[in-house]
């Protein structure tokens, strides 16, 4: 317990006395009863939420604790450390674990199966994001546990500068069908509507499903007035052409057709 209350305290002198310690075990996980609820952590976890640079580059140094370990923090699942100071916004903790090299930048929480660039996303933790993405060991496509990745988590966050970032990043995966309707179709629904135009603009092959999301945001218009003006333009015509063969798409492309006159002619 001496170390963790060193650690909480942000002691620096105290953590690293401790840490030659030979009676002081680092890799020890106590309970904690506090004002922010009862934790069940180890010291790792203790400075992947207040953000102390200086201790935890003794802690990594020391090597005895594993940056995998998940601990229970606050109001936050069974998390390692990495997804903590992701969630949190620590950026230079965040740079440490990585250059570390010990902890696994994909791994999963136990709850939704948040990888920490999902939790960077929803917390709009924008240098986060861009430094996970520098990581070769990152992979942008990860999924959680309803099979959705972190373009579905930036869009229904309205977090747009994210939405530009995954989507302009070579190794995203523009064809995964049902990430692309669920961003596409949650987003409408929500009427976040620089989002929408967002996607249309850097995602040229939606599926068809996907073009069913534009129902909710055209309901109640005047359809056949909108396609009149849209009509006439060349990127009608480009993307008609495209579906010509097939008439159930005809007419899903109609409705995109509409979402799209209106959007960018309304906002």
């Amino acid at each position: 317990m001496k170390l963790l209350q060193a650690c909480i305290d942000q002691d620096v002198d105290t953590v690293r006395t401790l840490l030659n310690d030979p009676t002081i075990d680092p890799t020890t996980f106590e309970v904690i009863d506090g004002a922010d609820g009862i934790q069940e952590v180890n010291a790792m976890h203790i400075i992947s939420k207040n953000g102390n640079v200086e201790i935890m580059k003794l802690l990594l140094e020391d090597g005895r604790i594993d940056p995998e370990l998940g601990g229970f923090v606050e109001e936050m699942d069974f998390l390692p450390p990495l997804h903590i100071s992701s969630k949190l916004g620590h950026i230079e903790i965040v740079k440490l674990l990585l250059e570390d090299g010990r902890a696994d930048p994909n791994a999963n929480d136990n709850h939704e199966y948040y990888t920490p660039l999902m939790f960077a996303c929803g917390e709009n933790r924008i240098e986060i994001v861009k430094l996970l993405l520098n990581n070769p060991r990152v992979d942008i496509n990860e999924v959680d546990s309803r099979s959705l990745n972190c373009l579905y988590i930036c869009c229904v966050s309205n977090h747009y500068e994210l939405v530009e970032i995954i989507l302009t990043d070579p190794r995203f995966d523009k064809s995964d069908d049902l990430i692309l309707y669920e961003s596409y179709d949650t987003v409408c629904k929500l009427k976040l509507y620089e989002i929408i135009k967002l996607l249309i603009l850097l995602i040229d092959n939606y599926t068809f499903d996907a073009l069913n999301g534009t129902s909710n945001i055209i309901y109640g218009r005047d359809v056949d007035d909108i396609l009149i003006l849209f009509k006439g333009s060349p990127e009608y015509h480009r993307r008609r052409s495209k579906y010509s063969k097939d008439f159930y798409a005809g007419n899903l492309f109609l409705q995109y057709c509409c979402a799209i006159r209106w959007i960018f002619q309304t906002l």
